[in-house]
């Protein structure tokens, strides 16, 4: 049986793998060393999964005492070459997206936390061991990742090719430039690059902070941040795109179906994307908390280009996410609502601060070759299950 060091314990492989878990309950310790019985979480992963999971465990294990208590603790985990598991403290508290959604939490309550986290997020992690970006790093983390990405979907929802090739787009009745022409005058583009560019990075940065990975507290208005992406580095605007991400592009409302989309191909290459969500209070609710997410952010880095970097970031977020919504059906309905989203962000990061590129944007009508796809290969991310 083999021994794996965990912390402060030894564990043998089978007590970190069981092959059932009893009512998510975990005993730790012995009747004479201070016996509790705790609730824990389990996640484990095999495969292309296992190297997300892997990241997270390293990321939670890494962080500074004052950050790590935002996050759930990891009580023990194991690790082989083909397979991930971790047990972690099971927090019982709902999400923000759950309060907004269905319960009776108002905008100005979501606004408010928001205002919570980011105080927490700029005075104690964006700083924290900060460094340069390297050079690479908005191929990988960005122009790499929706790459794969458009690979990946092509590959498991053949009709997407249609979607993601066509030379014209129309989303919500507004001829748009289709993503892949705009993601290749921007990577080629240096003085594009040196603005897009974030100022730091830093090894505490979250990754996927949408309102689902934040569980909060309403009555001791505390909050904890789950399912970190564990980037080795990342910067403040990633996580910014990620709260765009549920507030203004309405992820939240897509990923419940509180939406409708209507979309077509045409022969002649034309395709049209109409998104319409469902008029209900969390709509209402998101919507004002989008209208006030510049100004928040605003009051942390004034010396940043803050809307430009949001949905810069949030724009590619979401052209990043088809994967992970395909339902393998005739409709797609989820996976192209979020694809058209996101190439209505990116037309509007081109039309309403890059308006001097669309001359080049327009040039690479029906340019975008199967090699260009194929560059996806060059991801070191690259088999990992994270958006």
């Amino acid at each position: 049986m083999i021994k794996v060091q965990v912390g402060e314990g030894v564990f043998e492989e089978n007590q970190l793998v069981p092959d059932r878990i009893d009512a998510g309950i975990g005993r730790i310790g012995g009747s004479h060393a201070g016996t509790r019985v705790i609730p824990y979480l389990r996640k484990e992963a095999k495969g292309d999964g296992a190297r997300k999971l892997k990241d997270e465990v390293q990321f939670l294990l890494r962080l500074p005492q004052d950050i790590a208590e935002k996050f759930p603790r990891v009580i023990r985990y194991y690790a082989s070459p083909s397979a991930v598991a971790m047990e972690q403290e099971f927090v019982q508290l709902p999400t923000l997206r759950k309060i907004l959604c269905e319960g009776e939490a108002t905008a100005g309550e979501g606004i408010e936390w928001v205002k919570r986290i980011l105080d927490f997020l700029f005075s104690r992690v964006y700083s924290r061991e900060a460094r340069i970006p390297p050079d690479d790093y908005l191929e990988q983390l960005h122009f790499l990742r929706a790459w794969a990405r458009f690979a990946e979907t092509m590959s498991k929802a053949p009709l997407f090719e249609g979607i993601i090739l066509a030379d014209r787009i129309y989303v919500q009745g507004e001829e748009c430039y289709n993503a892949p022409q705009i993601l290749r005058v921007m990577e080629e583009d240096a003085e594009l690059h040196r603005i897009l560019r974030p100022s730091k990075v830093s090894p505490f940065v979250h990754g996927d902070l949408h309102f689902d990975n934040i569980l909060v507290s309403r009555d001791t208005r505390s909050f904890k941040l789950v399912d970190p992406r564990g980037y080795e580095y990342c910067d403040p605007w990633y996580d910014a795109g990620k709260l765009y991400h549920s507030a203004r592009g309405k992820y939240d409302l897509i990923h419940r179906g509180e939406f409708r989309v209507d979309w077509t191909v045409e022969e002649q290459g034309r395709v049209e994307i109409d998104l319409k969500f469902y008029s209900t209070p969390a709509y209402h609710k998101y919507q004002e908390i989008s209208e006030n997410l510049e100004g928040l952010l605003m009051q942390y880095a004034p010396e940043e280009n803050v809307a430009m970097l949001s949905l810069f970031n949030e724009a590619i977020h979401f052209i990043s996410d088809m994967p992970f919504h395909l339902s393998r059906d005739e409709k797609e309905a989820k996976a192209v609502a979020i694809y058209g989203t996101g190439v209505w962000l990116l037309n509007r990061l081109l039309k309403d601060h890059c308006p001097n590129r669309i001359a080049a944007v327009a040039e690479q009508s029906g340019r975008i070759a199967a090699e260009r796809i194929g560059r996806a290969s060059h991801w070191k991310f690259q088999g990992n299950a994270a958006a």
